[in-house]
């Protein structure tokens, strides 16, 4: 695609005879400004970075016809996008797919049935993402990095959660981070886990099983009161 065919108003809107997105199809397209799925029912493919570095985008409408219900790898990497409600037919958010984005609210659609992975760097360094973080119940990976640098102020999850560990640097150097509220379901805290965050109190619900804490998991983390691991 070639970006100075795009319509003027920044607009784009997928045909419903659209089968697929090819890998960066709009890499570096400055004038984007919204991107709509709706009508993109017939497609089967949606490749890497296909909205990638795309600064005036601030609003993505039809999530949930993106095929088997993944949003590819670095998807919305360095966009401006602002606000994104990831629909309950996504099964994968892929690596990086909003890192260093500008995304600034993340909700989760209610009524999930499947399950949920997000992927390593997924979040990585949206600092405008200052919110609480409230993880569905099925969410069963919580890759790497996940959220590391974002500016999320609270994390916690849905009763049920499904996901057994904190994997490495998942909320590393989260600078707005105050508390952080661990469901049952975790066994263990990864390496760098909460490494250079703000974090001030950290919670266990019900029967923990924490079981394990990862190296550095909590290093330089000066705001924090302190941790009382649970029995097990």
């Amino acid at each position: 695609f070639y970006c100075d065919t795009l319509p003027s108003n920044g607009k784009l809107v997928l045909p419903s005879c659209a089968t697929s997105i090819p890998a960066g199809a709009f890499d570096k397209c400055a004038q984007i400004k919204s991107f709509d799925l709706t009508q993109a029912t017939s497609l089967q493919s949606a490749g890497a970075g296909f909205l990638k570095n795309t600064p005036k985008l601030m609003e993505v409408k039809g999530l949930a016809n993106l095929p088997d219900g993944v949003i590819p790898n670095e998807a919305f990497r360095g966009s401006g996008i602002g606000s994104i409600s990831i629909p309950k037919q996504i099964v994968r958010i892929s690596a990086s797919a909003f890192e260093g984005s500008g995304l600034s609210t993340l909700t989760f659609e209610g009524g999930r049935s499947s399950d949920l992975a997000i992927k390593n760097q997924a979040f990585k360094g949206t600092a405008k993402l200052v919110q609480e973080l409230v993880l569905p119940a099925t969410t069963t990976e919580l890759g790497e990095s996940a959220f590391e640098g974002s500016g999320i102020t609270a994390v916690r999850a849905e009763a049920g959660f499904a996901a057994n560990a904190l994997a490495k640097g998942a909320f590393k150097m989260t600078k707005q981070l105050k508390t952080a509220t661990l469901p049952p379901s975790i066994e263990s805290i990864g390496e760098s886990a909460f490494e250079g965050s703000a974090v001030e109190t950290v919670g266990f619900e019900g029967a923990s099983k924490v079981a394990s804490v990862g190296k550095n998991a909590f290093k330089n983390t000066a705001k924090l009161k302190g941790i009382t691991l649970p029995a097990v």
